[in-house]
């Protein structure tokens, strides 16, 4: 029998390397444990922290963009009614905008049948 233990005997120092192995694997598994509380907590804190955050935001003077009727200012044109590239990106990003400003311009110039309203809020046309 004491032949039989001898056998089973590990090498020398191995006892902290299955110690440290043994630690590993425990922090491993609350890790995961944590990571699932987390996933659980964040999940049912939502509600909360999104109505904290509209009301901060309020109180620190937000307020949700509109948008306003097209304006098309005079610094847009030049001399001869051709608006710049980026005053027509900027204006044709709205999908309503963009249809209004394909019916006010032929190409990039501005029709003349409209040219007064340069500086002008412009409704639909």
């Amino acid at each position: 029998m004491k032949q039989a233990l001898s056998r089973l005997q590990l090498p020398k120092g191995s006892h902290n390397v299955i110690l440290a192995l043994a630690a590993v694997y425990i922090v491993y598994k609350y890790s995961q444990g944590y990571e699932r509380l987390d996933k659980v907590v964040n999940q049912a804190t939502k509600p909360a922290a999104q109505l904290w955050s509209d009301i901060d935001a309020r109180l620190g003077g937000w307020s949700p963009v509109e948008l306003t009727d097209l304006v098309i200012q005079p610094w847009y044109l030049n001399t001869s009614f051709v608006i710049s590239d980026d005053a027509w990106e900027v204006l044709t990003r709205d999908a309503n905008n963009r249809l209004m400003m394909k019916q006010l311009f032929d190409g990039r110039t501005l029709k003349s049948e409209y040219r007064h309203l340069v500086g002008q809020p412009i409704g639909n046309i």
